[in-house]
C-alpha cells in the first residue's frame, strides 16, 4: 500500500545520506505502552509524549558503542526526547533531527480554529517549550521540508537548520490539463492542510473563478 506524505519523506532523506556515502543502519522503536501517557494523549494534553524513551536506552547505547557510532538521526521531531538522553550519555555524538511538520506549528492552526480552550492553549505552550529546549541545546542539525518551518526552527533556537525540498523520483504524470479545474489531494482532517483549502477557495471567490475546484482526500464529510 502507498504510504502517507510523513512515512514517504523520511524514505526520500534516507536516499539522500545514502547518495552521500553514509552507511545506514536502523533502530525501529514502537509508540508508547504507558498508561499515563495514553491517558494524556487521550485527553489531548500530551506534548512529545508518545514514546517511552527510557525503556530503549541500554540497547541503544550498547549498540553505539560496540559500532562506534558518530552520528545519530532521528525520524521526526517527536523523538527528540532520544537527543537529549544520548548527548547526556555519550560524548562527540552528533544528533540530526528530520522535521516533517514540527507539532507545534501544525497544532497552531487547530488552537486558532477552536474557541479558546485552557488546554489547548497549555498544549501548545508545551510543545513549544520543549522544541525549543531540544533545538538549542541536544540537535546538531534540524532538516525541514519547508522554508518557513526552517525559520521556526531558527526562532526556536536551532543550532544549525537546513530546508532540504521534497525529491521527485518519479516518473511525470501524462498530464492532460482541464481548462479552468482546479484540484488538491490531501488530509482533510489535518488543520493545516485544510485551512490551505479554505484560504484559497476564498481567493478563488474574490476573484469571480468560473471554474470547478475537485477535492480528493478524507474524511469525506469534510470534502463535501
Amino acid at each position: 500500500p502507498i504510504p502517507g506524505g510523513v512515512q514517504i519523506c523520511p524514505y526520500e532523506v534516507i536516499a539522500l545520506f545514502k547518495k552521500a556515502g553514509f552507511e545506514m543502519d536502523f533502530f525501529p522503536i514502537v509508540t508508547t505502552r504507558s498508561f499515563v501517557k495514553r491517558l494524556k494523549i487521550k485527553l489531548g494534553i500530551n506534548a512529545y509524549d508518545f514514546y517511552d524513551f527510557d525503556k530503549y536506552m541500554a540497547q541503544m547505547i550498547k549498540k553505539i558503542k560496540e559500532e562506534q557510532i558518530k552520528l545519530i538521526i532521528i525520524n521526526q521531531v517527536n523523538l527528540s526526547g532520544f537527543a537529549k538522553l544520548l548527548k547526556n550519555k555519550i560524548n562527540n555524538l552528533k544528533v540530526i533531527v528530520l522535521s516533517h511538520g514540527n507539532e507545534s506549528g501544525d497544532y497552531l492552526h487547530e488552537v486558532l480554529d477552536s474557541k479558546y480552550n485552557i488546554f489547548k492553549v497549555f498544549k501548545l505552550g508545551q510543545l513549544i517549550y520543549k522544541e525549543a529546549a531540544y533545538f538549542s541545546n541536544y540537535v546538531d542539525l534540524l532538516v525541514t521540508i519547508s522554508d518557513i518551518e526552517k525559520k521556526i526552527g531558527q526562532w526556536l533556537g536551532a543550532l544549525n537548520c537546513i530546508y532540504i525540498p521534497r525529491t521527485i523520483t518519479e516518473a511525470s504524470l501524462d498530464r492532460k490539463p482541464l481548462p479552468n479545474s482546479i484540484g488538491f489531494v490531501g488530509t482533510l482532517n489535518h488543520p493545516p492542510n485544510l485551512l490551505g483549502v479554505e484560504l484559497l477557495a476564498n481567493e478563488l471567490d474574490k476573484l469571480n473563478f468560473c471554474g470547478s475546484m475537485r477535492i480528493v482526500g478524507s474524511p469525506k464529510e469534510i470534502g463535501f
